[in-house]
């Protein structure tokens, strides 16, 4: 199944006001649901804060390729666990997988930030690297340092990377953000909630 056969025209459209094949830099983080094995580990997951749905349904549920330009940069937010069943979402929206980068979690103070896991105590979290046609930016860092804040919140650190490595990509939406960023259209279902804690 191609990438065209992937979104019906007469489906509603899922990303409000964003239009459609009018951007060419493209983040996502999209909302990955991970099996737990108690509820307690339910607890700390990102279905305890919001709605997730499994990597097989975010293609029809969400077809980011309906926004992207005939040429567009995809910068996709996964989970280390879920890697290759990620970057097949990402094939199936018809993006051409190209490489990973990650998100090293800090504190403030500089100090790694490592979380929990079942084999490995998670400290950094891919980005998955993606085009539709030729897409020109400037080589990303292997690994992009920025402070962990509230649950899937992503760190301003990256989005200035992303701003510095992208100088010619700007027609930017930021799906699933979860807060108001200039130069960026943002969509999601909780878009605004963490305005008044940046402010």
């Amino acid at each position: 199944m191609n990438a065209q056969t992937l979104f019906s025209p007469l489906a509603p459209w899922p990303f409000g006001d964003l239009q459609p094949h009018a951007f060419n830099l493209i983040v996502v983080d999209f909302p990955w649901r991970f099996d737990l094995r108690s509820p307690r580990g339910e607890k700390k997951s990102a279905q305890a804060h919001y709605r997730c749905y499994p990597p097989e349904e975010m293609a029809w549920r969400f077809p980011v390729q309906e926004l992207a330009e005939p040429s567009a940069l995809l910068l996709a937010f996964a989970t280390a666990p879920l890697i290759d069943r990620q970057i097949a979402v990402v094939r199936r929206m018809g993006f051409v997988f190209k490489t990973l980068t990650f998100w090293r979690k800090v504190f403030p103070s500089g100090k790694r930030a490592v979380g929990p896991g079942y084999r490995v105590r998670g400290e950094i979290e891919p980005v998955i690297i993606a085009t539709i046609g030729e897409p020109r930016h400037q080589p990303f860092d292997g690994d992009i340092s920025g402070v962990r804040r509230e649950h899937s919140r992503k760190p301003d650190e990256f989005y200035r990377h992303v701003d510095a490595r992208c100088p010619g990509l700007r027609r930017r939406a930021d799906v699933f953000t979860r807060e108001t960023r200039p130069g960026w259209a943002g969509w999601g279902d909780e878009a605004t909630k963490l305005d008044e804690v940046a402010a």
